[in-house]
């Protein structure tokens, strides 16, 4: 119902792919919403016009239990329970810490990305392509939208997101707005999500308490980040 609501009053697609495309990223959000797993990813990043020419490169290792999730990226540590977001940024000795409501935009899960691809507004093109057991739906967006083009492949043996390709349009200084108005450029950024594997529940990895301490209405770095500072990113922490 989302994917239609978003793509109601356009013509660029067919509606066997609509209804397909939405039972599909239904399975996979069920699958994400109860999965215990741990994978590598990996982004890159391109100018769109030439997507095999990388500028640049970051990736990490995530592990998932349900909506928790514990994510290294480079210097940096995303971890999300049900009751905290916490960010740590290693080069700035800094501790991000906040409600799940206030979900970086660094840490985009395959399960955020499946809403991103929903909830994105002027979406005008929908269209599936099959490789074997690989299915990618491709969503093109209006002008307007911050996300030009989408592609999410899937492995619909698992239900898991393989690759995830997103064209956003490239940040210009107000110098370079005036004088490349109507020639935008877009940046390419690819996911690739590999090393899949099961895990068995583990709680103690989702613990909030191997960050900060609470004493009273103080809130302290745990021992292994004694000399971070802790920044409150939500009010009522």
């Amino acid at each position: 119902m989302l994917l239609l609501l978003c793509i109601s009053g356009h013509r660029l697609y067919a509606q066997a792919d609509i209804d397909e495309a939405g039972k599909l990223l239904s399975r996979v959000k069920q699958t994400y919403d109860s999965a215990n797993i741990s994978f590598h990813l990996k982004y890159t990043y391109a100018e769109a016009d030439q997507p095999n020419t990388v500028t640049d490169s970051l990736e990490g290792d995530a592990r998932l239990q349900g909506s928790n999730c514990f994510m290294t990226l480079g210097n940096i540590i995303f971890f999300r329970n049900q009751s905290y977001n916490i960010s740590v940024f290693k080069e700035d000795k800094l501790i991000m810490l906040g409600r799940p409501s206030t979900l970086s935009k660094e840490m985009q899960l395959p399960s955020d990305q499946i809403s991103t691809a929903l909830h994105q507004a002027g979406v005008t093109a929908c269209r599936l392509l099959r490789n074997h057991q690989l299915t990618t739906i491709i969503f093109e967006y209006s002008r307007e939208s911050p996300c030009r083009r989408m592609e999410i492949t899937i492995d619909e043996a698992t239900s898991l997101i393989r690759e995830v390709v997103t064209q956003i349009p490239q940040p210009l200084s107000p110098e370079e707005s005036v004088t490349t108005r109507g020639s935008e450029q877009y940046i390419m950024i690819r996911t690739f999500f590999t090393a899949m594997k099961t895990e068995q529940p583990n709680d103690s990895i989702f613990n909030e308490k191997m960050f900060f301490t609470r004493e009273g209405n103080v809130i302290k770095p745990a021992a292994a980040y004694a000399d971070y500072q802790i920044f409150l990113a939500s009010p009522n922490i």
